[in-house]
């Protein structure tokens, strides 16, 4: 198979994409298929310098062949729709890590760890029983 024909552009945009620690595992593996086979590397050689099949090289190979590098995307599976586009799952998912509550709890709960008393001794003082994996006095054979 000949090796396919990739412009300097394109090339950066995948070392870029290949180098991502960001982007999902499967579109970097991607890139460096096509990157390997830009290159010119054997169908043979490609497979074991990434670590995947001859059959999943081979797809990538001619999804890229045919489509550009919009083949390295997965195309649309059957099923049900999704309910929300890319973009606003995206902005629920940034506004819920970014944001805090005013009062400054965990969204008006108390977290259970708190409830406690801060020593072992305290603990058992207030009722708390110690728990059954952990090594104590009572039960020093208890392994993690």
């Amino acid at each position: 198979m000949s090796p396919l024909a990739l412009s300097d552009d394109a090339v950066q945009q995948l070392k870029s994409i290949a180098n991502s620690r960001s982007l999902p595992n499967s579109i970097v593996q991607r890139t460096q298929i096509v990157l390997a086979y830009g290159s010119g590397e054997t169908n043979m050689a490609i497979p074991r310098s990434i670590g995947l099949t001859g059959m999943t090289v081979g797809r990538w190979q001619e999804c890229c062949r045919d489509l550009g590098l919009k083949g390295l995307h997965d195309q649309l599976r059957p099923g049900r729709p999704r309910t929300y586009v890319d973009d606003k799952a995206a902005e629920v998912i940034n506004r819920a890590l970014q944001s805090k509550p005013a009062d400054g709890t965990l969204g008006g709960q108390i977290a259970p760890w708190r409830l406690l008393p801060a020593s072992p001794k305290a603990r058992l003082t207030a009722g708390c029983r110690p728990s059954p994996c952990r090594p104590t006095a009572r039960n020093p054979a208890a392994t993690r």
